[in-house]
């Protein structure tokens, strides 16, 4: 008789984990939980995950802690310069990983943002961040036109100090799950309205 062993190496997706934000504005934490909860693959589902993501001076500082039986068994921690990078910097530093990675790969998407403001400054790069302080696109040119054309999301009530520009916790967070969905800035435009715009959710 010919008894044959079979070992069969099965991935399962992460759906156990504990997330929290710090400095971040508090509907972020929605976004971040869908995106794991649909994106994690792990390799011991006997395993346990801490997820810790803070903003910290000029960067997302994130953590991903493993543990078996309360004991740990590996820690991945890594920084990121703007939530334009996260979905790229979650992908590589997770493809170190003995234990955890990203189910796929997410295709990138392009798109055109134009911000509405009540003025137009003399600076021609911005970086744009939300009112609890942290950047969602880092330092990029912008094309100030009143008839911008193939505008993809438009983000209203913009407030501009030097070179940043500050945008709403609603958009922030419109912006951030585009984001982890692999979509990156192609162009932004900078137009003025004489009275604010309305912070109109239909507009995401």
């Amino acid at each position: 008789m010919i008894i044959f062993n079979l070992i069969f190496f099965t991935t399962v997706f992460a759906k156990d984990f504990n997330l929290k934000i710090k400095n971040l504005p508090d509907s972020y934490k929605d976004i971040f939980n869908n995106f794991f909860y649909e994106n994690l693959k792990l390799k011991d589902n006997s395993l346990s995950i801490d997820i810790d993501i803070t903003w910290i001076v000029l960067s997302y500082n994130i953590c991903f802690f493993l543990k078996k039986e309360n004991k740990p068994v590996e820690n991945i921690c890594f920084t990121s310069n703007s939530g334009e990078d996260l979905l790229t910097d979650i992908g590589k530093a997770l493809s170190n990983s003995k234990y955890l990675s990203l189910k796929q790969k997410i295709k990138t998407k392009k798109i055109n943002l134009e911000i509405i403001t009540t003025k137009i400054p003399t600076e021609k790069r911005f970086r744009v961040i939300s009112r609890k302080g942290d950047t969602l696109i880092d330092y990029k040119n912008v094309f100030f036109k009143r008839k911008a054309k193939n505008i993809d999301v438009k983000i209203e009530d913009a407030i501009i100090t030097g070179d940043i520009i500050i945008i709403s916790k609603d958009y922030a967070t419109y912006l951030l799950k585009k984001f982890l969905n692999g979509y990156k800035i192609n162009k932004i435009y900078l137009n003025k309205t004489e009275i604010g715009g309305k912070n109109g959710k239909n507009l995401l």
